[in-house]
């Protein structure tokens, strides 16, 4: 939450930035406390050039046999926090499903500064998160590492159909991710190492330490072989097309533009280090493409059977929502005053439904062997289908209105109904 967890509320606390020395030394004394409670205990490495923090992130997994108990059992969620408390010497606590905000007194040993005087009870927001394993601690720390590293190579690989959430990597459909965009995501791998060698990043360079600088880490974006700038305004690409730079900004999607405005790291990669390597002309051929991704993702993860899969059965429930609204079509609706009209195109649309969408063959309407409404595949061949209603949707009407009538027939015989008004008309 960058340090602003406990400055809103009843009782808000002073929660100021930290110079590099203080937050290193915070740190530092963080984890040591910590690792009396958790095997291990880790911090992401931080983004390049920073001059201040906010707080200080710490991952923590495996708590220790005197954290929770000689039989193994895991402590309450209350016992946690008041431990971690505890050890971290901290005044106040934000607890949350996960991880917790401790309110760490600003330490005392450390020479007079401007803000003494003004402030004399300072804190420092001290994030701790309890990762469920090992597996996925590393995972966090890769996420999190460098800064804004992961929001830009998130704008360099999504329009190759590859996105990397907060738990792994994945491939979309393009098809599918326009309507639904959590069936459109197929998993790759959570292993992060994997992930950079398939960006084609150097695994060596993301995890020894931090940056030197800005520039520096955005060299090393730019090493994604997805990563190319599209030629200047008076220039061509191979296709002979010519490229307005102010376009980039136009198509960055709504959370990049977002970012634009809120994280000067990202903002600077889109505003000074995109449109430099233009005018240098680097990075000014395309690498690779959206397909060529998809088949190495395929090759590598051997997902294709299951994008297929996906695939097919998304196009089927599309083709399916097709086929219905064409059979309504088919039949307008009726002057809600004629009854009769109203029950026929019900009986109708609903008989066409279940002989063409499910496949029924009571109503004794078949389509011709020559004219089959779907292929092998099980995909209709809307040329067919729409054959078929044209020429035989009315015999399916009968046929729906005639088992329509039969069923009432019979609901009255059984309710006794039909007895009692032949009895009534004798009467009469």
């Amino acid at each position: 939450m960058g340090g602003s967890a406990f400055a809103s509320g009843e009782n808000p606390l002073f929660t100021p930035r930290m110079p590099p020395h203080v937050y290193k030394l915070v740190k530092s004394r963080c984890k040591s406390a910590l690792r009396d409670l958790y095997i291990y205990v880790a911090s992401p490495i931080d983004g390049p050039a920073k001059r201040d923090y906010g707080d200080v992130d710490v991952l923590v997994t495996c708590a220790r046999d005197e954290f929770t108990g000689r039989s193994g059992e895991e402590a309450f969620p209350e016992t946690v926090v008041k431990a971690i408390q505890d050890a971290l010497g901290a005044d106040h606590v934000l607890a949350e499903r996960g991880g917790s905000h401790f309110a760490v007194p600003w330490p005392k040993d450390l020479p007079a500064d401007s803000y003494a005087a003004e402030h004399p009870k300072r804190y420092i927001q001290v994030d701790v998160t309890i990762s469920p394993s090992i597996t996925s601690l590393q995972w966090t720390l890769s996420k999190h590492a460098h800064g804004d590293i992961w929001s830009i190579l998130g704008s360099v690989i999504r329009p190759y159909g590859l996105t990397v959430d907060e738990q792994r990597m994945f491939i979309r459909i393009p098809e599918i991710e326009q309507t639904n965009k959590n069936k459109a995501k197929i998993e790759l791998t959570d292993d992060p190492c994997e992930i950079l060698e398939f960006l084609g990043l150097p695994i060596a360079g993301f995890w020894e330490t931090q940056f030197p600088s800005l520039n520096d880490m955005y060299e090393y974006v730019a090493q994604c072989r997805m990563f190319w700038v599209h030629p200047g305004k008076q220039e061509a690409n191979d296709h002979g097309e010519t490229h307005d730079p102010a376009q980039d900004k136009a198509k960055l999607k709504s959370n990049d533009r977002k970012r634009m405005s809120s994280r000067p790291n990202f903002s600077k990669w889109i505003d000074e280090f995109v449109p430099r390597c233009r005018q240098e002309g680097r990075y000014t051929t395309q690498r690779t493409s959206r397909e060529k991704i998809k088949q190495e993702a395929f090759d590598r993860f051997h997902v294709e059977a299951e994008y297929n899969r996906r695939l097919d059965e998304y196009m089927r429930e599309k083709q399916t929502d097709t086929v219905w609204k064409d059979i309504k079509g088919a039949f307008p609706a009726a002057d809600p005053t004629d009854k009769y009209a109203c029950q026929y195109r019900g009986c109708t649309i609903k008989a066409l439904k279940k002989v063409i969408i499910e496949g029924d063959t009571s109503f004794g309407v078949l389509p011709d062997e020559d004219s089959p409404m779907r292929d092998k595949n099980g995909f209709f061949i809307f040329e067919n289908v729409y054959d078929f209603i044209s020429r035989k949707g009315e015999d399916v009407g009968r046929a729906a209105m005639a088992r329509h009538h039969q069923a009432y027939e019979e609901l009255l015989e059984t309710k006794g109904l039909k007895r009692k008004q032949e009895a009534g008309s004798e009467v009469a």
